[in-house]
């Protein structure tokens, strides 16, 4: 108990809005299994029975995130902005120096505007995600939610560029039908559940803090909530990058072939959506998907892949990520078109450390590759 009166720790009610990792007792308290309902229920007593029980356990990362929210409780940061400080300044995966010194002064600005911000007191029946997937799996581990499709990439019709080498993007170019009328949209994966950490699962966007900063905003407000967001120089870092991963050392010549049939250069560090992963407002999409159509953007990926696939390295990782290389250059696509426009990014995901493990891709392009249904 002295440690806990050290800590100078208010156990007296649940410090959580929504599900998500606690700063209080260092882990994810979640609606599966309902530990974050439980917390907001029980008794102080039994909130610093569990503290202290967690207290025994061997050190986890989570102690980690303790350790950072602790610092931003000293510096008088409201507690349900400590997810976003630590989704946007966190070096786990990758480190952009320039990237982080903008996101610091960018997220001053973000925290203002959050602020100013009413809360909606009813959700919107006129938003619609899409959860793009392939295989019972992806699918199964999604809760049913009214605002939440669930789409077979399989029975997207984009005419020639249907194929599923185009992985989730062919969606963003698929006919107005998938949307309907909705005002706000989403295009993620149907792996969600299963790719990032749980505290942010997709079928609790309703119970997001971010989905009430969209949902209440207007579309010229520019607000684009996401997974997780990586500076664009991840592709092509000196120290580790993506390229190398397809094409070894040859990764630096197609980053110059990249450069030359897109027009994009990495003239400046700010961390934006990665993976895909997008929810905003109709009016904002749209203008991501004139860009695409407007700018012959798949063709040019096909010219692209067919131009560097001399360079692809020959072993069994890239064998098993290659059939999908046009979705990942789509990515790069999004992440140079995100740096390059006024929005405001707000991450809501960590990935699973496994998520790009060698074993892991084989295992998942492996059912990806069959029939799955």
């Amino acid at each position: 108990m002295d440690q806990l009166k050290s800590d100078n720790i208010n156990f007296s009610n649940c410090h959580c809005e929504s599900p998500g990792f606690c700063p209080i007792f260092g882990r994810t308290m979640g609606m599966h299994p309902p530990d974050w309902k439980w917390c907001q229920n029980t008794s102080i007593e039994d909130r610093i029975s569990y503290y202290e029980l967690l207290c025994k356990e061997e050190p986890t990362d989570n102690h980690k995130l303790t350790s950072f929210f602790r610092k931003l409780k000293d510096q008088n940061i409201n507690p349900r902005l400590y997810l976003f400080y630590y989704l946007t300044m966190s070096e786990k995966y990758h480190l952009c120096e320039k990237a982080q010194e903008y996101q610091k002064n960018k997220n001053e600005e973000i925290i203002q505007y959050i602020e100013s911000q009413t809360r909606f007191k009813n959700f919107p029946e006129d938003i619609r995600i899409l959860s793009l997937g392939h295989s019972k799996k992806q699918f199964d581990s999604i809760n049913h939610r009214s605002y939440l499709q669930k789409v077979n990439l399989n029975d997207i019709d984009c005419g020639k560029y249907s194929d599923n080498k185009w992985a989730e993007a062919r969606a963003y170019i698929a006919s107005d039908e998938l949307l309907g009328s909705a005002k706000f949209v989403g295009f993620t994966t149907a792996s969600w559940n299963l790719k990032y950490e749980p505290y942010s699962r997709i079928d609790e966007f309703h119970n997001w803090g971010t989905s009430h900063i969209l949902l209440s905003s207007k579309p010229e407000d520019k607000i684009v909530l996401c997974a997780d967001i990586f500076c664009p120089c991840i592709w092509f870092d000196k120290q580790e990058n993506v390229l190398s991963v397809f094409f070894g050392k040859h990764y630096e010549e197609v980053g110059k072939i990249f450069f030359e049939i897109f027009g994009y250069y990495v003239n400046k560090h700010h961390r934006v959506p990665f993976s895909n992963q997008m929810i905003l407002h109709r009016h904002n999409y749209e203008t991501y998907k004139t860009y695409l159509i407007s700018n012959d953007i798949f063709e040019k990926i096909n010219y692209f892949v067919n131009k560097t696939k001399k360079f692809m390295r020959a072993n069994e990782e890239v064998k098993y990520s290659f059939n999908r290389l046009h979705g990942y250059v789509t990515e790069m696509i999004s992440t140079f078109w995100f740096l390059n426009q006024d929005f405001i990014y707000l991450p809501n995901a960590e990935r699973r450390q496994l998520w790009y493990d060698h074993s892991n891709i084989k295992e998942r392009t492996k059912k990806w590759n069959s029939t799955t249904f």
